[in-house]
């Protein structure tokens, strides 16, 4: 659904069905959203993919990131703040601000000693975790066979890694 283009009509629906969501989210930035945000803040418009997305946050994936400009910073694994993931505050919900490129113009606008939005500057500075480079895929971290590409992903390996996510979170 999300790496074959003969898919995208099934990406499309769940973007439909799915809506826009908190924070700006929306299609495929709800496969690699967080396990709270899926829990706790998505609008469950869908519950068949309401459910499928809540099965996806269990897993160890990272997103190809194609624009930085373009990424999502809230609720996303690709931001950080001394290993918490971002959530919107007042400030950026008033100023509509979702993207990372947003929180770059702000930067550049006080570089230049123009107006700017200090909270979002400085929501910008204090991202200590940005993992948006040297991934041209979209990956699953397997315990067992470490980074596969999605493209390369079966219902095996999902089933698999499920399980023992299932079973080692219940020895623990």
């Amino acid at each position: 659904m999300i790496t074959n283009p003969k898919l995208t009509h099934h990406l499309n629906t769940m973007t439909t069905l799915m809506q826009h969501q908190p924070a700006g989210l929306q299609g495929i930035d709800l496969i690699f959203t967080t396990k709270s945000f899926a829990k706790k803040k998505m609008l469950k418009t869908s519950n068949f993919y309401t459910e499928a997305i809540q099965g996806i946050t269990e897993l160890d994936i990272k997103k190809k990131i194609n624009n930085p400009r373009e990424e999502k910073i809230f609720y996303n694994k690709t931001f950080c703040t001394n290993g918490r993931i971002i959530v919107p505050n007042e400030t950026t919900r008033r100023h509509r601000v979702h993207s990372y490129g947003q929180l770059l113009d702000e930067v550049q606008k006080r570089a230049n000693h123009q107006q700017y939005i200090r909270g979002i500057a400085t929501l910008y500075d204090n991202i200590t975790q940005k993992d948006l480079y040297n991934r041209q895929e979209h990956i699953l971290i397997t315990s067992n066979e470490g980074k596969i590409k999605f493209d390369n992903v079966t219902q095996k390996i999902l089933y698999e890694e499920m399980m023992v996510k299932k079973y080692y979170a219940s020895i623990d």
